[in-house]
């Protein structure tokens, strides 16, 4: 009889285990996630891909994202897989140095003194110069017809005197037969600044996108009389285009020191990857060091320091690019400056974010409109079934794109403010104590079998 009773308990045991384990994987749209939004897909088989709202980073629970759901009509759980955004390639296109001719004018007339001999290919063989000794260079020629990809950034070098200082600008025009010319860029900025041991120069020129020119044209102004240009180079556009940066910008609070350091909530898990600062006042310029961490109690950790700045130049505003860190979903960021008075309370600068969001694809199973539900302490990961089918269809550049993308709609509430807090379903709890008790009693009468056998 105690053998019967051990068996029962035992089963009993069995089914109470695998319902709290059932209980733990699967999830319900209704009863588990506190946020959601609908997503429109074609339901013929494909793989759908949508982009995560910044929505999603601000309500998940996890870093990595597994407190996420994609179900159907029907309230099923459909398979998902995440990736990041294909990113820029690690290594970028290197600078081609190009040859280049500079031009004069004469103080007295428009024209330019200047006699250009083209080759059958194109390339510029030969720019004749003959100004009088105090003519002055206006514009530099710049020949780009040996290469057949659009044109992204040049870069320039130059010379000038020692300690000399300039912030100039100067435009950038593009031809294809030295004829007809067309502005690319207007007023782009070239700097050579000092500040205390820091020095800021600014050498590179951003072009439009789709530039394509066989010769590019430098105007040369008054305020860089000083200044030689001595050679060019020439970065081409990669073949795969680079993903938009999403930017979030975030206030922050004085913490600390006086006007040393200030703290900053990014308002969610966001992959940043890009930081930037924006001063308080048009012109200024500091050392700065980014720190992160994952909450309130964990060490901050330094990420970038470096030269920010932001300066006037004839009325126009000059700013430092943002600096490229690890990626890190860090949510508390704090701001270290090392100049002298640092930053008043009302006059802290701005922390800007940049990341690329998550691509979620699933397989759209069932009938539509798909749910994407997320922010739950209840899920946990769920299981990727599709992850090595999308390794052949998707995770290969050379393969064609086998993916529909469908548009994600606005969040909403679902209803379940208790998804994001750690206190367990009622029923739960009693499968628990249920349990516990089967298993006390369980232990208790192995304990007396054993010792009726010892008896015996």
């Amino acid at each position: 009889m105690i053998a019967s009773r051990t068996a029962s308990l035992s089963i009993v045991f069995t089914a109470l285990l695998a319902g709290l384990t059932a209980g733990a994987q699967a999830q319900s749209l209704t009863t588990d996630f506190a946020r959601g939004a609908e997503i429109r897909a074609s339901a013929d088989g494909g793989i759908v891909r949508i982009v995560l709202p910044e929505d999603v980073y601000a309500t998940v629970t996890r870093a990595d994202l597994a407190d996420l759901r994609v179900f159907n009509r029907a309230g099923e759980a459909v398979p998902h897989a995440l990736r990041h955004s294909p990113l820029p390639p690690a290594s970028e296109a290197e600078l081609l140095n190009v040859p280049l001719f500079p031009m004069s004018r004469l103080p007295s007339s428009d024209s330019l003194l200047t006699q250009v001999t083209v080759g059958p290919g194109g390339a510029v063989l030969q720019v004749r110069n003959r100004p009088p000794t105090d003519a002055a260079v206006v514009s530099y020629l710049i020949d780009a017809s040996m290469l057949d990809a659009p044109l992204a950034q040049l870069s320039l070098q130059w010379e000038s005197q020692p300690g000399a200082t300039f912030l100039a600008r100067i435009d950038v025009e593009a031809s294809d037969d030295l004829n007809a010319w067309r502005t690319v860029v207007a007023s782009a900025a070239v700097a050579q600044l000092r500040y205390a041991e820091h020095e800021l120069t600014q050498r590179d020129i951003v072009l439009p996108a789709g530039v394509r020119a066989r010769y590019v044209r430098l105007s040369w102004p008054k305020e860089l009389a000083g200044v030689t240009l001595k050679a060019v180079g020439v970065r081409p556009h990669g073949t795969s285009p680079s993903p938009e940066i999403t930017w979030s910008v975030r206030t922050g609070r004085a913490t600390g020191a006086p006007g040393v350091a200030a703290e900053y909530d990014a308002g969610g898990r966001l992959p940043v990857e890009h930081v930037d600062v924006e001063f308080a006042d048009r012109a200024d310029v500091a050392s700065v060091t980014v720190l992160s961490r994952p909450d309130g109690s964990a060490e901050w950790r330094p990420l970038q320091t470096g030269v920010f700045y932001s300066l006037l130049a004839t009325g126009e505003q000059i700013r430092s690019g943002p600096a490229r860190i690890t990626r890190t979903s860090n949510r508390h960021w704090r701001l270290e400056t090392s100049r002298e008075g640092g930053w008043t309370a009302d006059r802290l600068p701005r922390l800007k974010l940049g990341w690329y969001p998550h691509e979620l694809l699933f397989l759209p199973r069932g009938e539509g409109p798909y749910t994407l539900a997320y922010g739950s302490v209840r899920a946990g990961a769920a299981e990727a079934p599709i992850e090595s089918l999308l390794a052949s269809l998707v995770g290969n550049a050379n393969a064609p794109d086998r993916t529909t993308q469908g548009t994600v709609g606005t969040p909403r509430d679902l209803g379940v403010v208790q998804a994001l807090t750690s206190t367990r379903p009622w029923r739960q709890i009693a499968l628990w104590a249920v349990l516990l008790a089967a298993v006390v009693t369980l232990a208790g009468m192995a304990l007396r079998a054993s010792r009726d056998m010892s008896r015996t």
